[in-house]
């Protein structure tokens, strides 16, 4: 139920919370739900001083938004960004850490989210930025990217904002909803059971439940 949701997902921004340094910069992509609350509720809780850069997140802007207005609720200093500039602020050394949440894991450490996920993932491992991926369990049911089909949606949506046709009439869109980021691009699966490296992500369901702190 969402009472449990919402404990799973405080116990997994601990533990993500726990993996950043006390003064960051946290670029993030999309809407992180009580994924990304849970984290920087526990961030604030261990007095970390934490910075996000938020992704307007095409076409729907969730990140602009509704992650940015979040987190600026929160009392979190919060920046918005064009999807295209990422890339440059880690040259430039402005992130030092991407932090998204998952829509789901495989089980072999394959991360599934909001398109654009993948290429903020690519140019963090170019660039050295450490990337956290958020996801209360895998799927068990998942073993590999390639079994987990990409919702395509109307490609007519990316030609308009807010309702408002921004494209010419001469063209058509193409609207991939979700991306694949391979394992070698994850630097931290983070699950209500602790981190893992995405290549031993599988190991979440070695642990025992009983024990872990709510």
């Amino acid at each position: 139920g969402a009472a449990d949701y919402r404990r799973r997902s405080l116990r997994l921004g601990r533990a993500g919370a726990a993996l950043l340094p006390d003064i960051d910069q946290v670029l993030t992509h999309c809407w992180g739900d009580w994924y990304l609350v849970g984290l920087v509720r526990a961030a604030l809780q261990a007095g970390k001083n934490l910075s996000f850069v938020c992704t307007e997140t095409r076409p729907y802007l969730q990140g602009a938004r509704l992650t940015a207005d979040t987190l600026a609720e929160m009392g979190v200093d919060t920046t918005v960004v064009t999807d295209a500039m990422p890339a440059s602020l880690m040259r430039a050394g402005e992130i030092d850490a991407l932090v998204t949440a998952s829509d789901r894991v495989t089980m072999d450490g394959h991360v599934i989210n909001k398109v654009g996920t993948l290429q903020l993932a690519v140019a963090a491992d170019a660039f050295g930025v450490p990337f956290h991926a958020l996801c209360q369990a895998p799927d068990p049911d998942a073993a590999t990217g390639a079994d987990v089909p990409i919702e395509f949606r109307d490609g007519d949506e990316v030609l308009h904002a807010l309702g408002h046709r921004t494209a010419s009439d001469r063209v058509r869109g193409r609207y991939p909803a979700f991306d694949v980021t391979d394992p070698r691009f994850v630097t931290t699966v983070v699950t209500d059971r602790g981190a893992f490296p995405p290549q031993r992500v599988h190991e979440y369901f070695d642990e025992q439940e009983a024990g872990l702190p709510e």
